[in-house]
């Protein structure tokens, strides 16, 4: 399971560019680009994005398979 790389697809197949998604969330960009590169997201922001994308937790995790 890699959360950095279901971040990354999510974010491609919905046509969202760190930055927006970034503002989206009220976060820095460099905040995307380390959920991206670490695949380190705590479970708060975890929700966060997911919500934002309009995904369940489950879709966002099986991305990253």
């Amino acid at each position: 399971m890699d959360l950095g790389h279901s971040l990354k697809i999510a974010l491609a197949k919905k046509n969202i560019k760190q930055k927006d998604f970034a503002e989206r969330l009220k976060v820095s960009a460099q905040q995307v680009s380390k959920w991206i590169n670490t695949g380190k997201i705590s479970s708060t922001n975890l929700g966060s994005i997911c919500e934002e994308l309009n995904m369940q937790v489950s879709e966002f995790v099986s991305l990253g398979e």
